[in-house]
């Protein structure tokens, strides 16, 4: 708490006004320390503010990475190189040192290794989307997070998406000429058609919510 200031000479009062000034000045030292003290407790406040954040971001990750752990757990088909026959969605195996999600039914799993093609299996990575870089034309596959690294080319969203489906689009190149093509969807409520990246090397972070509001 802050003791109020005693009122300020006015030189219009000059018969008062050293009565006043010493008053006054008197009072600053108190004043300042009071005023430091409060200081002091806001950023204390703030600091506690931050780490309280940083706390929550923290048991958001890892209540994504329990999910993804319990994912695998539910959905696991054993060691990917053991499997034949077909397999379907949900299902997850173990190859090449990790932990991959079916993304489509199978009609042969022996047919498609995994980390051949993304469309198929994409890697189990907790907390994070996997990257993919790209310099052509593409179709975007949900959960994937798409490089952009030549000009002139267009990254297009699938026609059907589901409420969750995570896309992440960063622009590499920086010249103005990578555009994303969103099918038909909405992006945060409004119709978005061909967009262009007008901003170089910038990012696009979006998951699907619903056909009024589409990606946000």
């Amino acid at each position: 708490m802050i003791t109020t200031l005693p009122p300020a000479p006015q030189r219009s009062d000059s018969v008062n006004f050293a009565a006043k000034a010493d008053l006054f000045l008197s009072a600053l030292p108190t004043f300042g320390e009071e005023a430091n003290t409060l200081a002091e407790g806001v950023n204390a406040k703030a600091a506690e503010a931050a780490q309280d954040a940083n706390e929550a971001a923290q048991s958001a990750q890892t209540a994504l990475t329990a999910a993804n752990t319990a994912l695998g757990a539910t959905a696991f088909k054993g060691p990917w190189s053991t499997l034949t026959g077909a397999l379907n969605v949900p299902a997850t195996v173990f190859h090449l040192g990790q932990y991959w999600i079916l993304q489509q039914n199978l009609p042969n799993v022996a047919a498609v290794q995994p980390g051949t093609d993304l469309t198929k299996w994409v890697p189990l990575v907790a907390g994070a989307a996997p990257s993919v870089v790209i310099t052509t034309d593409a179709t975007a596959v949900p959960g994937i997070r798409y490089l952009m690294a030549s000009a002139n080319i267009t990254l297009t969203f699938p026609a059907v998406l589901q409420k969750g489906d995570y896309f992440g689009v960063i622009d590499l190149v920086g010249d103005r000429t990578c555009k994303i093509n969103f099918n038909g969807h909405k992006f945060r409520g409004r119709a978005a058609g061909v967009v262009t990246f007008n901003v170089p090397f910038s990012a696009i972070n979006a998951t699907y919510e619903d056909t009024a509001r589409g990606l946000v």
